[in-house]
């Protein structure tokens, strides 16, 4: 090779050399400690602390369960028995009302068999008053209204903002493996909606033209994670790219965010190291581009939290975003503007397929492990290593 062809060779390799030093020192810093404090789950997907302490966990078999970690116990509260456990389906999110306090409810997300096509599935949004012998006033909000055969791709994520007096559920819903869907605005599929608290539209009509009511935004293929900025009060929302593209995407009423027709990602069986993003990659004008992507290997971001606690003032305001493929906790930095800036891997002993994250309210971070564990990160103020 000419000495003139090492040179950018060299430069790659001393950029790659500073980007993974950065990444060690940054994980330096975050001494910690893990421990395992649930095992044998079946199938998990999501995670939400109770004001007391106590956990409330779904496993995509239908059953929604109260984790007590001050003595390992576990209680089952409801089973959904019209819960289609398939593929990528089941039993999904759940979120408490954002006045928890003075309204006790409770949101949870279930993959359903449409009412008169059987063979047709859809997402069903549920909601219920959570008392201490269980669910009450148990009842379906919002259903799907466009179903497929499809048993991936349904999103299913809850985050809520708020108005005046008038809060907001955000609701995530993938394009269920058929892609075009994203792009039409007469079916929910590949959408984000705004519905009240009771499950209708939230605005009088779509800000996205010619679309249904309930619809905020538009081309999206399977956006696993939302979360509200806790300073701006904007919405972000992380999304499953192709073989490679997966996003972070700053959630705007109205927009387009291109899938299928754009994506950084590349058609399954595609040779990443050629010209093979879809669309050729670039979003804009037309779309809006993804506020930060992963390129060229997916790390699949299955959640996204803002980190609101005190245990870890260097993630304060932050986004803590878990990966299923990528097996990583990713640190997504934001600034004082409540941008993002940069992403980093927390944690490097904890790698495994992760589904879920929460903190409580000692600010510790909990993890909801694919394989079926809850673990709970806590600071550590000894020596600077973890375990």
């Amino acid at each position: 090779m000419k000495p003139s062809h090492l040179k950018p060779l060299l430069r790659s390799l001393l950029s790659i050399a500073c980007l993974l030093l950065l990444s060690m020192k940054a994980q330096a810093e975050i001494s910690h400690r893990s421990e395992t404090l649930f095992t044998g789950l079946t199938a998990p997907f999501a995670i939400e602390v109770l004001p007391d302490g106590r956990y409330l966990l779904t496993e995509k078999n239908g059953q929604l369960l109260e984790l007590n970690p001050a003595n390992g116990e576990r209680r089952l509260l409801y089973r959904f028995a019209e819960t289609v456990f398939r593929g990528q389906g089941g039993l999904m999110d759940i979120a408490l009302h954002p006045d928890f306090l003075k309204t006790p409810d409770i949101f949870l997300t279930v993959v359903q068999r449409a009412e008169k096509q059987p063979r047709r599935v859809g997402v069903v949004l549920w909601r219920a008053r959570l008392e201490a012998d269980g669910l009450k006033n148990l009842r379906i909000i919002y259903r799907q209204p466009d179903t497929a055969e499809s048993v991936g791709h349904f999103g299913s994520r809850i985050a809520f903002t708020k108005s005046g007096d008038d809060w907001t559920l955000w609701l995530t819903l993938g394009e269920q493996q058929r892609e075009t869907p994203a792009q039409d605005m007469q079916v929910t599929a590949g959408k984000i909606l705004a519905l009240t608290l009771n499950g209708a539209p939230a605005l009088p009509r779509s800000p996205v033209a010619d679309a249904l009511p309930e619809i905020a935004t538009a081309g999206h293929r399977n956006p696993q994670g939302i979360d509200v900025h806790p300073l701006t009060q904007q919405v972000w929302a992380v999304e499953h790219g192709p073989q490679g593209g997966d996003e972070l995407n700053e959630i705007l009423p109205g927009s387009n965010y291109g899938w299928p027709l754009v994506s950084y990602g590349c058609p399954y069986g595609a040779d990443p190291a050629s010209r093979c993003a879809i669309g050729g990659g670039q979003h804009a004008p037309k779309f809006v581009e993804p506020a930060m992507r992963w390129v060229p290997v997916s790390t699949a971001p299955s959640s996204l939290r803002f980190y609101r606690g005190e245990a870890f003032p260097q993630l304060r305001n932050d986004a803590l975003m878990t990966s299923l493929a990528g097996k990583t906790l990713w640190h997504i930095r934001f600034d004082e503007k409540g941008r993002p800036t940069e992403r980093e891997p927390l944690f490097e002993s904890v790698r495994t397929r992760l589904r879920d994250t929460a903190t409580d309210a000692e600010g510790r971070i909990l993890l909801l492990t694919d394989d079926g564990r809850v673990l709970r990160i806590s600071a550590d103020s000894g020596a600077n290593t973890s375990r």
